[in-house]
């Protein structure tokens, strides 16, 4: 028997479901309805709501854009800038080509001798750094991983060679920007002359605004502030 004694009298809940079938299913297709309605009311009122918003958006990307831009802008001028002097050697005044010396400009504008073995120019980045100057093969490494990271900003090519940079022994031959950073990564204290590449790659690497001021010698022998290439 479907039921129970309630108050002295047997319930049975079959014959009640039974009997009211057809009022309870009436109700909960009611029920569904009115929520299916109020579900659906709002979502097409919304429309045009969302319509508005993408234009709206759409309204506001250009000044968006411009604002990314003008902080991207900011943030260019106002990053740190460093200094360091450069000073071509007789035969690289003459020809264009040819190994040079670095020396560290610091912050109170005076300049800073470091050792003559070929690597000056690292040794330069390091002191402009804050670190002693024996220190470079931190910096060599620092510009090998972002010419790894971004090979794609570096370099030319020529003669078939993709990303072309400058050999680092200073000849006139080329290698590939991956070779280039994977020899400073096997080689981190070898004493190579510094290039463009690696000089653009230190700013980026460092986030900084990099000053290279370029000394010659005049006719009377005096050196003189010639030219100023800035690596950011």
């Amino acid at each position: 028997m479907n039921g129970f004694t309630f108050l002295g009298g047997n319930i049975d809940f079959y014959c009640i479901m039974q009997a009211y079938r057809f009022q309870l299913t009436s109700i909960a297709l009611i029920s569904f309805i009115a929520v299916v309605i109020t579900i659906m009311m709002p979502t097409r009122g919304r429309k045009n709501d969302l319509t508005d918003s993408c234009y709206s958006i759409m309204e506001q990307a250009p000044v968006q854009n411009a604002l990314r831009a003008s902080t991207k802008e900011i943030k260019k001028r106002s990053a740190r800038v460093v200094r360091v002097a450069y000073f071509p050697s007789e035969s690289a005044q003459r020809t264009g080509s040819g190994c040079g010396h670095y020396m560290a400009i610091m912050p109170d504008g005076h300049r800073v001798d470091v050792t003559a073995d070929g690597s000056c120019g690292f040794r330069s980045l390091a002191l402009i750094l804050g670190m002693d100057e024996d220190r470079y093969c931190t910096v060599r490494k620092r510009i090998a991983n972002e010419l790894l990271e971004h090979s794609e900003n570096y370099g030319i090519e020529i003669e078939g060679l993709r990303l072309a940079v400058p050999h680092w022994d200073g000849s006139d031959e080329f290698v590939t920007c991956h070779d280039y950073a994977m020899h400073m990564l096997r080689y981190p204290a070898a004493r190579d002359q510094i290039n463009e590449v690696a000089l653009h790659a230190f700013a980026k690497a460092y986030r900084l605004r990099l000053h290279v001021h370029i000394y010659r010698r005049n006719g009377i022998g005096a050196v003189k502030r010639d030219n100023t290439i800035v690596f950011e």
